[in-house]
């Protein structure tokens, strides 16, 4: 058994340090998160409300203190449900299952209050702001979850410490993927060999992650004979995670494989939600699309919009829409640039990308850059069917030639995403076959 320390980064608020309080941090992480949940989606009424009053010149609508008052109460269920669903700290959970989750809640959510409302109160309540409200409330809570965790970052309170056992190759495989993914919340605390055994140096460490040696067979003589309250264990899957669930099949458990996004039911629920979504936040997005675009005029030569040809679902070529964020002679300074420099040459094979991009126009092209504003004009290609607010980024052909043939047939198989998990795990930093791995 080895221990593991974890060094202080104060320039990175999601590198989590070892939680001081036990359940006492458990139980301060819970009340934070509910908070700002119940916080965030106040705002979200109170701009349902905002929008709905705005628009009752042309639908005429009387927003009496009973629709203020009585929705303002009644979303306050939601993060009694995320609650429910563990969701709170939500430990170990990917991305995507906190998103579906809080998704699932939201729909369950607002659909049980449409129905009360009409049943109970003869529709007191306002449909345009339940609808407006959900929209915001499913785009927004994964944000608020997002700053409730850096919060709880800083002031080291977020995660719970987790020993590590199994294969000595994969225990360091693993430690190091939880060191890199702060948000799950797992902190390895220690490592141990396989098989086993009781160490007294893990008093008070609750939880235990199991990677046995493949085709071991012997997880409850394991399990029996130390003292962990719970143990996740993590199958030699190749990294597969999503749509992967225990099942009882009569002779045994198992491991059931669903590959989610090709039953057309899911399709059909996740194209319905990108529309909501883009109708939603397209009026707040024109008034920064119309801003930037004449600051590139201002400070660049040539047109303000930028677009490409690139390959979506059944591997279709559509046509993606970006403001321009580079030089016109973008790819002459490229060339430039990796020629001269080594390490600018080793960067761009490795990641496709420069971390000191010689191409971007400075100041309004990089801060576009930095907070993805560039891409809001994509918002006409997901209404247009093209592409969807969350999937695999829409790769240049280029990029695509770097990667195996059978994942390119793989991502052909969904439409690509405005945004994704490639993007929000740093992408500037990810190489080409990390972001491939994350899509």
């Amino acid at each position: 058994m080895s221990g593991l320390s974890h060094g202080d980064d104060d320039c990175n608020p999601d590198r989590p340090a070892v939680p001081r309080g036990g359940a006492v941090a458990r139980r301060f992480a819970v009340a934070l998160l509910f908070a700002v949940d119940a916080t965030i989606l106040q705002i979200c009424v109170l701009i349902g409300l905002w929008l709905r009053g705005t628009a009752s010149t042309w639908m005429p609508i009387n927003l009496t203190p009973s629709t203020f008052h009585g929705i303002h109460l009644a979303v306050l269920a939601l993060p009694l449900g995320c609650s429910f669903w563990s969701l709170y700290p939500g430990y170990g959970l990917s991305p995507v299952e906190r998103l579906r989750r809080r998704t699932l809640v939201a729909l369950v959510g607002f659909g049980l209050m449409s129905v009360y409302d009409h049943m109970a109160q003869s529709g007191q309540w306002s449909r345009g702001v339940l609808l407006i409200t959900m929209v915001l409330a499913i785009s927004t809570l994964p944000l608020s979850h997002m700053m409730g965790r850096r919060l709880l970052s800083r002031l080291g309170l977020w995660g719970e410490r987790v020993v590590v056992l199994g294969e000595r190759e994969r225990c360091k495989a693993l430690t190091g993927i939880l060191s890199s993914q702060p948000a799950l919340g797992w902190i390895p605390a220690a490592e141990g060999e396989w098989p086993p055994t009781a160490n007294s140096s893990w008093h008070g460490i609750d939880m235990a992650i199991l990677v046995p040696p493949p085709g071991d067979l012997s997880l409850s003589a394991v399990t029996d004979c130390l003292t962990f309250r719970r143990f996740v264990i993590i199958p030699d899957l190749a990294g597969r995670s999503l749509g992967v669930s225990a099942q009882e099949t009569g002779i045994g458990l198992g491991l059931g494989m669903r590959n989610n996004l090709l039953y057309p039911g899911n399709r059909a629920l996740k194209r319905c939600l990108d529309l909501l979504m883009v109708l939603v936040v397209a009026p707040l997005a024109l008034p920064l699309i119309l801003g930037f675009t004449l600051g590139v005029k201002i400070v660049s030569p040539g047109p303000a919009f930028y677009s490409q040809l690139r390959e979506g679902l059944g591997g279709r070529p559509f046509r993606l829409w970006k403001i321009r964020s580079m030089s016109p002679d973008a790819e002459a300074r490229l060339s430039d640039v990796v020629g001269q420099d080594g390490l600018a040459q080793e960067e761009w094979k490795s990641r496709m990308k420069l971390a000191s991009d010689p191409r971007v126009i400075p100041g309004v092209g990089r801060f576009m850059r930095r907070f993805s504003i560039d891409e809001l004009p994509q918002l006409l290609n997901v209404l247009l069917g093209h592409m969807s607010l969350v999937g695999p980024r829409p790769l240049p052909a280029y990029h695509l030639a770097e990667i195996p043939p059978a994942l390119v047939e793989l991502r052909r198989q969904v439409r690509p995403g405005i945004t994704g998990w490639a993007q929000i795990s740093g992408r500037s930093e990810s190489t080409v076959l990390q972001q491939v791995e994350h899509d």
